[in-house]
C-alpha cells in the first residue's frame, strides 16, 4: 500500500484538522513515520499484500491515517521542559492536560475500531482478499469477522489482541 501523505488527506479523515502556517512543520510531514508503521501494520494484520478495490482502499487508508494520528498525539504538540510536559500555544507553553490527551486517543480509537472493522468485514466479500494468504487465514477462522471479538473488548484494549 503506497499513500501519498498530504495535508488534504489528512484534513479528509480528520476534518478539525487546522491548516499549517508558513513556519510550522506540516502536519503531514510529523505523522509520516506513524503512518509507515501504520501501513505495515494494516498489511500485516488485515489486507496482507492484495490489491484493493478503490472503495476499500480508500477505508484502508483513512485507517492508517487514524492509527498514526492515535500514535502521534502524544507528541505532536507536546514539549519536555526543566519542570515537565507542556503544550506549545500561540502564548507560549501551557500545561499539558493528561485527561484532554486521553480523551482524544479514547475518541480516535474507538473510531479506528468502527473503521477497522468495517474494512475487514468489506473485504471478506473482496475476492482478490479471500484468496490472499491473509484472507484464507481469516475466513478459516471460526470467527471470520473482527465484530466477533468487539463484544468482548474492554475500554482501552486493543482489537487485535482480543480476536
Amino acid at each position: 500500500m503506497n499513500i501519498e501523505l498530504t495535508e488534504e488527506l489528512i484534513q479528509s479523515v480528520l476534518p478539525n484538522t487546522l491548516i499549517t502556517v508558513d513556519e510550522e512543520t506540516p502536519l503531514s510531514a510529523r505523522i509520516e513515520p506513524y503512518v509507515k508503521d501504520s501501513v505495515r501494520w494494516l498489511e500485516s494484520l488485515v489486507i496482507g499484500d492484495v490489491q484493493l478495490p478503490p472503495e476499500l482502499e480508500e477505508m484502508a487508508v483513512r485507517t492508517v491515517i487514524l492509527r498514526a494520528v492515535i500514535h502521534a498525539v502524544p507528541a505532536l504538540d507536546l514539549v519536555v521542559t526543566p519542570t515537565g510536559f507542556g503544550v506549545v500555544s500561540a502564548d507560549g507553553l501551557v500545561p499539558a492536560s493528561k485527561e484532554r490527551i486521553e480523551r482524544l486517543i479514547s475518541t480516535l480509537s474507538r473510531y479506528l475500531d468502527s473503521t477497522i472493522l468495517i474494512l475487514q468485514t468489506k473485504c471478506v466479500h473482496c475476492p482478490k482478499w479471500q484468496e490472499s494468504p491473509r484472507g484464507k487465514w481469516y475466513c478459516s477462522t471460526f470467527y471470520p469477522y473482527l465484530g466477533d471479538a468487539s463484544s468482548l473488548t474492554k475500554e482501552g484494549q486493543d482489537l487485535f489482541q482480543v480476536y
